[in-house]
């Protein structure tokens, strides 16, 4: 998996997630800037392969609005090995309530110390130009 833009997986000293999903799933979340409601219905159909790389075509469930999203090669990367269309791409991501607790863990134990969520955004969909440190 590319680790280029995050910073977090690239430090040789980064512990492992317990759960593979969840960490597949926040660094798409991460890259992406998709909504973890909508990560957990994400399915295969809904990725695209175009011309010049990989789009997720889906209905955000909050807006109920159709959102087309060009994602990078490295966000397409986070989502596995590919299944059937109808099937869910995170397979297993459970709720919220159970995300929380285990991602603060891996934040804590890798050293980060700024207050990151499940909603937390690259720099790329904030519309920033400069990359903040994780690390700072």
């Amino acid at each position: 998996m590319p680790t280029r833009y995050v910073p977090c997986v690239s430090k040789s000293t980064a512990p492992q997630f317990e759960n593979e999903v969840l960490k597949r799933a926040f660094f798409f979340a991460v890259l992406t800037g998709i909504r973890l409601c909508d990560i957990q219905d994400l399915t295969w159909g809904e990725i695209a392969q175009t011309g010049s790389g990989w789009r997720v075509d889906f209905t955000q469930l909050k807006t109920h609005v159709v959102d087309y999203l060009p994602i990078s090669e490295q966000a397409y990367s986070f989502c596995g090995e590919r299944g059937e269309q109808n099937q869910r791409v995170f397979e297993g991501l459970t709720g919220s309530s159970w995300i929380s607790r285990p991602l603060k863990k891996w934040i804590e134990a890798s050293g980060i110390k700024k207050h990151i969520t499940y909603r937390f955004k690259h720099p790329r969909q904030t519309g920033k130009r400069r990359t903040p440190s994780l690390f700072a």
